[in-house]
């Protein structure tokens, strides 16, 4: 079963990866260069992934909003298990929802 740090830990490493256009890759590039932060990350990638795990799901939606949400922060490395909490537990709803029905599923798996 999905855990919430689990998502919110991918979703902060996807939003991490987000390039020009996208917000996911802009914040994910933004938080490579936080401390700690492991700078052979392909934001590009781990976004494309999160994104395509969030329309097999049915949960492209949730997905946005905490995008939304954490590329609005002030400061990306400053990102906590609280920040965006209502988002993050809509998104976590959403997939844990999806798995029950699907549980056999790659987007399940993780």
């Amino acid at each position: 079963m999905l855990s919430r740090s689990a998502v919110l830990s991918a979703l902060m490493l996807s939003l991490a990866l987000i390039g020009c256009e996208n917000p996911c890759v802009e914040t994910c590039t933004a938080q490579l260069e936080c401390e700690g932060a492991d700078p052979e990350t392909n934001c590009e990638q781990v976004c494309d992934d999160q994104q395509t795990a969030a329309e097999e799901s049915g949960c492209t939606n949730e997905y946005d909003n905490v995008v939304d949400c954490i590329a609005g922060t002030d400061d990306v490395c400053a990102i906590t298990g609280d920040t965006c909490k209502d988002e993050v537990d809509a998104q976590l709803i959403c997939l844990v929802d999806y798995c029950n029905n699907f549980p056999g599923e790659a987007v399940c798996e993780n």
